[in-house]
């Protein structure tokens, strides 16, 4: 039986509040590889800090939290960052 794909929606967030969601889905997504950065919560805090124009979105499907992603908006361009 064929089931249409979800709506995918990003909904923004304040980066401090969702700390523990990101490390956690970082941690998840990189599990698998042989090679990946270890971010302790002070790496984080780095992170955070280091590009504060930065937005955040969680990335939502039918109520489920997917994952999320960082966004850098200039003033011709988007580039994703996390």
């Amino acid at each position: 039986m064929f089931s249409p794909p979800a709506r995918i929606k990003l909904v923004p967030f304040e980066r401090e509040s969702e700390v523990p969601f990101m490390a956690k889905t970082y941690e998840s997504c990189h599990a698998t590889r042989a090679i990946s950065i270890a971010r302790s919560a002070d790496y984080w805090k780095y992170l955070l800090s280091r590009n504060p124009k930065d937005e955040f979105f969680l990335v939502e499907a039918n109520g489920a939290r997917l994952g999320y992603v960082r966004i850098m908006v200039g003033p011709k361009r988007l580039l994703i960052r996390d």
